[in-house]
């Protein structure tokens, strides 16, 4: 069993019994009796894939000369750069829809949100509020990138205080291209409990806010991030109960300051190590289970020796993790040295049934209290 191939939270090695490691498959596949977005979306453009579940839906994008909306093909409206399109589902014709049976007896549209321009791209796409306060629901159930270029925004979520919206039921986020490139996808797809798959992103160009981004996706099972730059990792995967793998090509780092709840009964997970030896501006991380939903595929954790770690304690939570002796022992000797009040809580792990008092002062010693 090579285990040693693991260095890193790739999680892109689930071993399997008498086949050692094989990858985690990676697709979709569209219900039969949905429309096929894919081979209709012009290029640069949107495909959205509408149902009658919930009446309102709305979202804005952007555009060099504004953007335009079709309906099965045929012109809908006109909307400027960063105007929002407010959709009454009732209003729209029957004629327009089709009948499909999954995940329920519905009935479906498909829109195109495309530049006015010709050899313009869409650049932001966001679901919103139409109207007052609350959370508005929406039925949004496929989404179809045909963008080549960089987005600025893609998110079909949103958390204002006042605002709130939700796309529940979407199911697939999918690109024509080989990857999402985007910029910033901040909450994008936080309480989509019903994803199942989202294309890998790509981040360009700056370091990102990830502030709940597929927090409560309980049915998704892999995600690729390339280019990954967080400043912030909180609530990221948080609840995220069928995710077994969680890739990072590329990944810096060095300018993140705070995962908490990063990972947060993720007890799918499979085979995971996190290297963050290179966050030195780290104030808090948690991938932790707990004894109802713990994550034994989490295996390790390496921090950097000059994080400062300062926010509420525990600063360090692995509990009802599947770290053992010499994994929690590898995060101890990553530990910074502190003044005092830090605490790293390893509950409910293998390693507390073996690690002596010597073992534990390797923490004390750098002014840590660790709790079992």
């Amino acid at each position: 069993m090579r285990t040693s191939l693991i260095t890193s939270l790739k999680g892109n090695l689930t071993f399997k019994a008498a086949r050692g490691f094989v990858t985690t498959d990676f697709n979709w596949t569209k219900p039969a009796s949905w429309p096929e977005l894919r081979h209709i979306t012009p290029k640069g453009s949107l495909g959205l894939l509408l149902s009658d579940k919930y009446p309102a839906f709305a979202f804005s994008a952007e555009a060099e000369g504004g953007y335009k909306v079709l309906l099965n093909g045929e012109d809908f409206g006109v909307y400027t750069s960063g105007g929002q399109c407010a959709l009454n589902i009732a209003d729209l014709p029957s004629s327009a829809a089709t009948l499909v049976s999954c995940p329920e007896a519905l009935s479906v549209y498909v829109f195109t949100v495309s530049p006015v321009k010709e050899n313009v791209e869409i650049k932001n796409f966001k679901c919103e509020r139409s109207s007052d306060s609350g959370t508005q629901e929406q039925g949004l159930l496929w989404l179809h990138s045909a963008v080549s270029g960089l987005m600025d925004r893609i998110s079909v979520s949103d958390d204002n205080d006042t605002k709130k919206v939700r796309n529940r039921i979407i199911e697939a986020v999918t690109c024509s291209q080989e990857e999402i490139k985007v910029k910033d996808v901040y909450g994008a797809f936080n309480e989509c409990s019903a994803l199942k798959y989202c294309a890998p992103l790509n981040y360009m160009e700056k370091a990102s806010k990830n502030y709940c981004t597929f927090r409560n996706c309980s049915n998704l099972k892999r995600l690729i991030f390339r280019n990954f730059k967080p400043l912030d990792m909180i609530n990221m995967f948080a609840n995220m109960s069928s995710l077994e793998t969680a890739e990072f090509e590329n990944a810096d780092f060095s300018v993140l300051t705070s995962a908490i709840g990063a990972f947060i009964n993720a007890e799918s997970l499979q085979m995971s190590r996190w290297d963050l030896s290179g966050a030195a501006q780290l104030k808090k991380v948690e991938c932790r289970g707990t004894r109802q939903k713990p994550i034994p595929g989490f295996k390790g954790l390496k921090v950097s020796s000059s994080a400062p770690f300062k926010e509420s304690a525990p600063q360090i939570d692995v509990s009802y993790t599947g770290m053992d002796k010499n994994a929690v022992l590898e995060l101890f000797d990553s530990l910074p040295q502190v003044q005092s009040g830090q605490k790293i809580n390893i509950a409910g792990t293998p390693a507390c049934e073996t690690l002596s008092e010597e073992d534990l002062q390797t923490a004390v010693n750098k002014g840590w209290e660790v709790l079992q």
